[in-house]
């Protein structure tokens, strides 16, 4: 398959936004869940999403959602996070949403009317406060077994602490309309 140059371009300079966020010096990144790294990886991603014109939404529990119609119900899901493992993979996590990114922009361009979402979910890597998935086992589930408030991540701040100051819940609504879910992943 040949791929336009404008779509190597475009993820290239995609990749590009996202790559400075937590470098190390090893070349790796850290990105921990429910910190700035995050936050400022998932502000690109919003900003890629409207340079796009889709709209944008964030849940009860920090995930961002890029939608390219307003129709909650029966919607394919595409995405993954944007945290990292401690000198983790610039591309782990990242790739995953902007293949979710480019589906929906080559359905946009091509006239394709399907109803789509990306979404990047927060804290699944396990690395700030020893526990993974969090961002996607609450909106699935509505709550998680152990008592989330508690944990404390590597800064000493308990995800308790962190929902407060977010006005976050633990104990979020569940998603719904998910038709199928899709998930490109790279370790």
């Amino acid at each position: 398959m040949v791929y336009p140059i404008e779509d190597i371009r475009y993820v290239e300079s995609a990749f590009n936004q996202f790559y400075d966020i937590g470098v190390t010096e090893t070349g790796g990144v850290t990105r921990l869940g429910y910190t700035k790294e995050e936050d400022d990886m998932h502000e690109v991603f919003t900003g890629l999403a409207r340079e796009l014109g889709f709209d944008i939404h964030t849940d009860e529990v920090g995930n961002t959602f890029v939608a390219n119609s307003a129709d909650d119900e029966d919607y394919y899901l595409i995405g993954s996070h944007l945290d990292s493992v401690v000198d983790g993979g610039r591309y782990d996590g990242v790739a995953g949403v902007l293949a979710g990114i480019m589906v929906m922009r080559w359905a946009k361009q091509d006239g394709i009317a399907i109803t789509m979402r990306t979404v990047a979910f927060r804290c699944e890597e396990s690395s700030n406060f020893g526990l993974c998935t969090i961002g996607s086992e609450l909106i699935t589930s509505g709550e998680f077994a152990p008592d989330l408030s508690m944990l404390s991540g590597k800064d000493g701040v308990t995800l308790g602490e962190i929902f407060k100051e977010r006005g976050y819940s633990l104990k979020p609504k569940r998603i719904e309309g998910v038709k199928e879910y899709l998930e490109v992943h790279i370790e």
